[in-house]
């Protein structure tokens, strides 16, 4: 099963912003699933960390 990350979670591995997180997935960069709130998976973190 492939792992899921939290806009706050993804953060935290980039060592960014929670809104630079929000900002990428607005401008449609990082790509996210939005099931209550923004969800993103392992294989779309590292397809955004590959480009």
């Amino acid at each position: 099963m492939e792992n899921i990350y939290t806009v706050k979670e993804v953060s935290k591995m980039l060592k960014t912003s929670i809104k630079r997180i929000y900002t990428l997935i607005e401008s449609g960069e990082l790509k996210a699933i939005k099931i209550g709130i923004y969800k993103i998976t392992e294989t779309e973190l590292q397809r955004f960390l590959n480009q």
